[in-house]
């Protein structure tokens, strides 16, 4: 009977044993897991410089090093006590620079703005509905009045208030902008940006300056000059 130990693999003239077979494969998973390490330092100290001196270098590249190692990025900046949302801010910054050009050289007829139900007043009489999402009245309560009149006066294909994430994907969907900007939190710019790659659109976020349920504030000032900007 042959077992295990009597097993042997010639190549050439080096003679490989079942144990040393399981040695290499060893060996390479270590090698492997430290070289991964190290990219994710590598990425890690290279998203912490370009957050706070603002020099993006290679911004395909970077964003997708950040986006392969998100994980232990976020992990090592945990580990650090340093504040995890810097990464996602980053690829938000990085997926805006990638996809500018093509999104200022789109038509305003063929895009798409999107803003978070959150922005409205708390005294917002809009009704919702499921195909529009929240139906601006024009109240002048909050300034979605004058984001909404600025898009529709530019010819925008689609001005939407969304009541949820999901609805975003929906008119996306139903209108297919070529390009799109949107207003949201950190996490759900990410998750806006996400989606336009996923559907092929040039998008922008623009994250809030104050976030939560309600009472939040935009950035009304880069909000206005995205949606105007135009290549000639």
């Amino acid at each position: 009977m042959i077992t295990a130990d009597d097993v042997r693999l010639v190549v050439g003239n080096l003679e490989i044993t079942h144990d040393s077979m399981f040695m290499i494969i060893g060996r390479l998973v270590i090698y492997i897991a430290i070289i991964i390490i190290m990219a994710v330092m590598v990425t890690a100290i290279i998203a912490l410089y370009m957050f706070n001196t603002r020099h993006m270098f290679f911004p395909k590249f970077t964003l997708l090093l950040i986006t392969a190692f998100e994980g232990g990025v976020k992990a090592f900046f945990n580990f650090l006590r340093l504040d995890v949302s810097t990464v996602d801010r980053l690829n938000i910054d990085l997926r805006n620079i990638v996809d500018y050009d093509n999104y200022i050289s789109t038509g305003y007829s063929e895009r798409g703005a999107f803003l978070p139900q959150c922005l409205r007043s708390v005294e917002c009489p809009a009704p919702t509905t499921p195909e529009g999402g929240i139906i601006c009245k024009g109240c002048g309560k909050c300034e979605i009045k004058n984001a909404k009149a600025f898009c529709e006066e530019l010819g925008y294909k689609v001005f939407a208030v969304a009541p949820g994430g999901t609805f975003v994907t929906r008119m996306m969907k139903k209108y297919e902008p070529t390009a799109a900007i949107g207003v949201a939190c950190v996490g759900d710019s990410k998750s806006f940006l996400e989606v336009c790659e996923a559907m092929q659109v040039y998008g922008q976020a623009v994250i809030l300056l104050k976030d939560g349920c309600v009472n939040t504030v935009a950035n009304w000032d880069i909000f206005y000059k995205l949606v105007a900007m135009k290549k000639e």
